[in-house]
């Protein structure tokens, strides 16, 4: 109805995809400055905590916690500057989804990535710095965990120093690796769902083509990284058969001349 015919541009560019990419991408941006903030807020909070250090319980050591707390609070800088570097890397793969029937999914699969690639990020570098504030500071937090603290070497005996630099670096990098390790099956389970999706719609062409891998090798996005590996796989046929421009008549690609009326296929 010509009623609602306004809505035909807005409805068309939900449909392929290009309303949800701008909008995510935006997001991911935006997501990028929020954590160089926080990256920023870490880096004043714990220069702040090591200029108080007296005024905070430490006051027998204030200069060791002075210190750990500066080395700490670089570690907020490093932060984010990988992470916003990470946001507005993944911002510009979700851009680059291809247009098609499956959008939605594979935008699904790179907020995985980013999601295991920030959690990753975050856990190491807190693990890193709170290794060297240990060290410097003499002060271990898995000896707050209490019965979970119990299942990690060193942490029952609530050790600072040396080794509870090293417990507290180990924990933090295996629930970072884990948590990326998580977060990449999900993503890649996504891409597989799309993937067997895009295979079925060839399945009645390949049923009639005598080399179905060279068929789907043929598909958009083959071969590829896995976040250009998007594009739906809807050209499943083959490619038609060449004709002679005499009399029409479909030829074989390797004949020399026309089956029909005899003219060189060179020729045509």
């Amino acid at each position: 109805m010509r009623l609602f015919r306004f809505l035909d541009p807005i409805f068309d560019s939900l449909s392929s995809g290009n309303v949800i990419r701008i909008t995510v991408a935006w997001a991911i941006r935006i997501m990028a400055v929020v954590l160089a903030l926080i990256g920023f807020l870490w880096f004043i909070g714990f220069v702040t905590l090591g200029i108080k250090g007296s005024d905070t319980g430490f006051s027998s050591r204030s200069t060791e916690v002075l210190i750990g707390a500066l080395v700490f609070s670089v570690f907020g800088l490093v932060f984010g500057y990988l992470t916003c570097g990470i946001c507005l890397f993944r911002s510009k793969s979700v851009l680059k989804v291809d247009d098609g029937h499956f959008v939605v999914l594979p935008v699904f699969s790179i907020l995985f990535r980013l999601l295991g690639e920030i959690t990753a990020t975050t856990y190491c570098l807190i693990g890193v710095g709170g290794c060297l504030l240990l060290w410097i500071a003499d002060f271990n937090p898995l000896a707050q965990l209490e019965r979970l603290g119990l299942a990690f070497p060193f942490a029952s005996l609530g050790l600072g120093g040396f080794f509870g630099g090293i417990e507290f670096a180990i924990f933090m990098i295996l629930v970072g690796f884990a948590a990326i390790v998580f977060c990449y099956a999900i993503a890649e389970l996504t891409i597989v769902v799309v993937e067997i999706a895009g295979n079925t719609r060839c399945l009645p062409a390949m049923a009639g083509h005598s080399d179905p891998g060279a068929l789907l090798a043929s598909q958009p996005g083959s071969g590829s990284d896995v976040e250009m590996r998007t594009a739906p796989m809807v050209n499943c046929r083959p490619a038609a058969a060449p004709r002679c421009t005499a009399c029409g008549q479909p030829s074989e690609s390797t004949a020399a001349f026309c089956g029909e009326c005899g003219v060189p296929v060179a020729s045509t």
